[in-house]
């Protein structure tokens, strides 16, 4: 928890098959942060 609240971290690696040139790069790496909140939403499905 940073603040109090709750945080998701990720990392994500793709590889790409196909390219449509070949100065394309062959992978791509992410990395996802971010913060975890109530779904205020939810409540109208109980």
């Amino acid at each position: 928890m940073l603040n109090g609240r709750p945080w998701k971290f990720g990392i994500e690696a793709n590889y790409y098959i196909e390219k449509d040139e070949k100065t394309r790069p062959d992978f791509m790496l992410s990395f996802n942060i971010s913060p975890v909140v109530e779904n205020k939403l939810a409540s109208l499905f109980d």
